[in-house]
């Protein structure tokens, strides 16, 4: 007698977000938060969108709107904790919106010790050898 396998152990479940909506933040030296706003098409910042901060309960507790720039600032999120723990920014600008979670080491960029500042003694006046 042959046994059924269960079809549930095949599901395979993901999530495909299709948006113009790019999103970085970054953690500024006072622990304050900015979070920038840029069209993915265009490259350049969106002013209007709504950025909110989503906390493990569900509600947001801080919210504004990206300026010219492109760019909305947070107060320090640090000292929020359990409920009122921060785990994602949602950005939404008409009918499209994006997320990014906060605080996930698998999201996380360090830049602090990669060397960018340069070479000293350059060539000639005024120039900058990077890659």
């Amino acid at each position: 007698m042959q046994t059924v396998a269960n079809p549930e152990e095949f599901i395979d479940k993901g999530l495909i977000l299709v948006t113009d909506l790019g999103l970085i933040a970054k953690k500024e030296l006072d622990g304050t938060q900015v979070v920038y706003e840029q069209s993915i098409l265009a490259g350049m910042p969106i002013a209007g969108a709504v950025v909110e901060v989503i906390t493990k309960n569900g509600a947001v507790i801080f919210s504004q709107g990206t300026g010219v720039n492109g760019r909305a600032n947070f107060a320090k999120l640090d000292s929020l904790q359990r409920e009122r723990a921060p785990v994602l920014y949602v950005v939404k600008k008409a009918s499209d919106l994006s997320f990014l979670p906060i605080n996930h080491n698998d999201r996380n960029l360090d830049y602090s010790r990669f060397d960018v500042g340069g070479v000293a003694n350059a060539a000639t006046n005024n120039s900058l050898n990077a890659y």
